[in-house]
């Protein structure tokens, strides 16, 4: 028989243990800005150590765009990379009868946004573009399908295996 209490204290967890992306998500997200050309790459608050093609930081989760700049001796590109709601967010929606209170504790806070993990910039272009992936190099632009073994998959004590998989190009990118 479940008590008064008993059933307070579970509804309260309920309601307290609901909001998912206060609980999961950090303050901060990491990021990784690529360049074609070695360059440095400044965010509001730090910028990289001198002129490179690959840049690692930790930003502040916000709803507010994320403005990056990045400037070598010939050319300076500024792209402002948009804030989405993260994955955790949408996790409230697992708790269905519950959900209603996860979204409405995660709403008012910044860690429910999320920002692109991998950004790339290509600073031949003079627009404020970029894209989430380093894009295939011209050598391999003519192949359309990749094959993929994996032959230590079969020394795999839990699940072995012979793994093979194969991409069909459909499109510029796979």
């Amino acid at each position: 028989m479940i008590t008064r209490h008993q059933f307070i204290y579970t509804l309260l967890s309920f309601f307290l243990l609901s909001s998912c992306a206060t609980i999961l998500n950090r303050k901060t997200i990491g990021i990784n800005v690529f360049t074609n050309t070695p360059a440095r790459v400044n965010l509001p608050n730090s910028s990289s150590n001198g002129e490179v093609t690959s840049s690692s930081f930790e930003v502040t989760r916000s709803k507010k765009p994320l403005i990056l700049t990045a400037s070598n001796d010939s050319v300076s590109k500024t792209v402002r990379v948009k804030s989405i709601n993260s994955s955790a967010f949408w996790l409230n929606l697992s708790y269905t009868p519950y959900s209603l209170a996860g979204f409405i504790i995660d709403w008012k806070n910044p860690k429910r946004f999320a920002c692109p993990r991998n950004i790339y910039l290509d600073l031949t272009k003079n627009d404020s573009s970029y894209i989430r992936m380093i894009p295939i190099p011209q050598q391999f632009q003519k192949y359309t399908t990749i094959l993929s073994l994996i032959p230590l998959k079969i020394i795999d004590g839990s699940n072995p295996a012979v793994e093979v998989t194969a991409e069909r190009k459909i499109n510029s990118s796979f």
